[in-house]
C-alpha cells in the first residue's frame, strides 16, 4: 500500500504537480504525533502507569465508538466532495455520525452499567472525536491542506496546554486528586470538541439521509476496513484492559506511541492522494 501511494505521488509530480499540500499534510500529522507522543508521556508520568491505563482504557474505547458512528463516512468525504462539491451530502454524513454518536454511548453507558468498566469519560470522547474527524476530512475533501495542518496541530497543542495548567492546578490547590484521570480525559476531549467546531456548523436535524444512503455501497466497505484499522489502534487495547488489567495497558499504549510513528508517511500519502486523485484533475 505505502509503494503503490507514493508511486502514485511521484506520477503526479512528473506531470507537472506541485507537493505543496502534501508538504503541509505531512507537517502536520508528524507534529501532531510528536505532540500526542508528549501528551501522553505527561499523563503517564502525572498519573502512574495504572492510573494511566484507565485513561488508555478510555481513550481506545471512545475511538472504538468514533469508528462504529463515523461507519466509513469520511472516507466518502475526502472521496465525492472534491469532485461533486456536495454540501448538502456532507451535512447529511454529519448529522448521521452525530446521531450515531448516542448509539455508541449507549454501548459504552451499558458497559459501566453491567459490567462496571470505568468508562463513562470515554462517552466525551465519541463526541469530541467525532467532531474532529469529520472536520478535517471536509478540509481534506475542500483540498485546504494548509488549514488542516493548521488545525491538527493546534488540537495537540490544546492538549498539552490545557494538561499542563491541569496539573499546576492540581499541584497548587490539592483538588481533584481523587479524579485526576477523569480530569486528564476532560482535558483530552475538550480539544478534540474545539478542532471539530466546523462539525457543529454543518448539523443539520431534517432527518434526511438520501445522499448517505445513495452512497451506502461504497460506505459500507470503508466502513469494515475502518473498524479493521481500529482493532489495531483501539479493540487491542480494550481487550488488554479488560483481560490483563490497566497496569499492563499502560506499559502496552506507552509502547504503542513508537509504533505509530511508522504510520505517519502512509497515512499522509492516503489523506493527500486520495481528494487529489478524487477530484480528476491535476492542480497545479
Amino acid at each position: 500500500m505505502f509503494w503503490v501511494s507514493f508511486l502514485e505521488l511521484l506520477e503526479l509530480i512528473k506531470k507537472g504537480f506541485k507537493v505543496k499540500g502534501f508538504i503541509y499534510v505531512i507537517i502536520g500529522n508528524i507534529v501532531n504525533a510528536g505532540l500526542g507522543f508528549l501528551f501522553f508521556f505527561m499523563a503517564a508520568r502525572i498519573l502512574g502507569v495504572e492510573r494511566y491505563g484507565i485513561v488508555s482504557y478510555n481513550v481506545s474505547a471512545g475511538f472504538l465508538g468514533v469508528t462504529l458512528s463515523i461507519l466509513g463516512l469520511t472516507t466518502a468525504i475526502t472521496t465525492f466532495y472534491p469532485k461533486e462539491r456536495d454540501i448538502s451530502f456532507v451535512r447529511q454524513a454529519a448529522t448521521f455520525a452525530f446521531l450515531m454518536d448516542f448509539i455508541s454511548s449507549i454501548v459504552v453507558l451499558a458497559a459501566v452499567i453491567f459490567f462496571a468498566a470505568p468508562l463513562l469519560p470515554a462517552i466525551l470522547i465519541i463526541f469530541g472525536g467525532t467532531a474532529y474527524n469529520i472536520s478535517i476530512y471536509f478540509l481534506l475533501g475542500r483540498q485546504e491542506y494548509k488549514q488542516y495542518a493548521y488545525i491538527v496541530i493546534g488540537m495537540r497543542v490544546g492538549q498539552c496546554a490545557l494538561l499542563t495548567l491541569f496539573y499546576f492546578f492540581v499541584a497548587f490547590t490539592g483538588w481533584f486528586l481523587l479524579w485526576l484521570e477523569e480530569g486528564v480525559l476532560l482535558v483530552y476531549s475538550l480539544a478534540y470538541l474545539a478542532a471539530g467546531y466546523r462539525y457543529f456548523k454543518l448539523l443539520n436535524f431534517n432527518f434526511s439521509f438520501r445522499e448517505v444512503y445513495a452512497k451506502w455501497k461504497f460506505c459500507l466497505p470503508a466502513a469494515v476496513s475502518s473498524v479493521f484499522t481500529a482493532s489495531i489502534g483501539s479493540l487491542d487495547k480494550v481487550m488488554i484492559g479488560s483481560i490483563f488489567g490497566m497496569y499492563a495497558l499502560g506499559n502496552y499504549h506507552l509502547a504503542f506511541q513508537f509504533l505509530s510513528g511508522f504510520m505517519i508517511v502512509p497515512m499522509s500519502l492516503f489523506n493527500f492522494l486520495l481528494p487529489e486523485k478524487s477530484g480528476g484533475e491535476v492542480r497545479r
